[in-house]
């Protein structure tokens, strides 16, 4: 797949995903956390990540995530 958006973040920031529902299956979304803030994966609408209903933190410096599309309901973390 390819990546369609990374993210190189600095400071406390809430990214927020598009619908899975709006992105063909298997698109991906990279956020990578360069300070040392947390940094919030929020979700849209009923949208889940990884199956959970709630928004993902990362909150160690130079941590990332990958997540791609079901392109219907969801983000799964990769």
């Amino acid at each position: 797949a390819v990546v369609e958006y990374h993210y190189s973040v600095t400071g406390a920031t809430t990214i927020t995903l598009p619908s899975a529902a709006s992105w063909n299956s298997g698109k991906e979304i990279r956020i990578k956390v360069m300070g040392s803030d947390t940094v919030t994966v929020g979700r849209t609408g009923s949208d889940t990540i990884d199956g959970a209903a709630s928004d993902y933190s990362l909150d160690v410096q130079y941590s990332s995530i990958t997540l791609v599309s079901n392109g219907s309901n969801g983000w799964e973390i990769i």
